[in-house]
């Protein structure tokens, strides 16, 4: 039974390796956007999200997205409100933004605070969202740098 287990699960770990590499990400572009527990305007509305934040496309249907969360929640989003701009998302409890790479804090940033990429240098990533500009250690983030579109 051994035997036969191993090649079988090597065969699916390799099998689900080429749609991890081909995920795609949208992020919102619109100052904010609803997202809801079905793909239209008739289902319960489950959470209102900003202006940078970043979903994993995980299915369609119509105008439609269904979304993934960096937590793994879902729900579903109208892709008139979505774009392929390259956005990360604070994932820990606190982030600090910094002046530069290791540099001084000048902001401490909530979790879910979602921000646009500008660059990447080593393990820092540069952000910006309009009020904010600076850098956050890649620990602390989840999102996309490469756009999808």
């Amino acid at each position: 039974m051994k035997t036969i287990f191993k090649p079988l699960l090597l065969f699916f770990l390799l099998a689900a390796i080429p749609s991890l590499l081909n995920a795609e990400y949208l992020s919102v572009f619109t100052e904010k956007a609803n997202v809801r527990s079905g793909p239209g305007i008739k289902y319960k509305k489950l959470a209102t999200v900003k202006r940078y934040t970043p979903f994993e496309i995980i299915g369609r249907k119509g105008k439609w997205c269904k979304i993934k969360d960096f937590e793994g929640g879902t729900g579903w989003i109208h892709i008139s409100v979505l774009a392929g701009t390259p956005c990360l998302m604070v994932k820990t409890p606190k982030a600090n933004l910094r002046a530069k790479p290791g540099g001084v804090v000048l902001w401490i940033l909530e979790k879910t605070y979602p921000l646009k990429f500008i660059e990447k240098r080593g393990s820092w990533y540069h952000v910006k969202d309009g009020e904010i500009d600076g850098w956050l250690h890649f620990s602390t983030i989840w999102g996309f740098i490469k756009s999808s579109q």
